[in-house]
């Protein structure tokens, strides 16, 4: 839970670029990717998703939109 705080303040900070938004985001996903392989909880990959689908719509109106690079992840 505490990982989540700090990402989650992490992500609020104003000013943050989008390509450290998208840093941030996919190591928090790939922490939540290894939890889900020594657990087997299902619902630990559909956070990392939408965390993936939050960022995109967060940064969707941005002339250098993130969603692209969310297809290499």
């Amino acid at each position: 839970r505490a990982a989540e705080r700090e990402y989650a303040a992490a992500c609020a900070a104003p000013g943050l670029d989008p390509a450290q938004a998208l840093r941030l985001t996919l190591e928090r996903v790939g922490v939540l990717e290894s939890q889900f392989r020594i657990s087997a909880d299902s619902s630990l990959l559909q956070s990392g998703v939408g965390m993936l689908e939050a960022l995109a719509d967060a940064r969707a109106d941005e002339e250098d939109a993130v969603p692209a690079l969310l297809a290499l992840a």
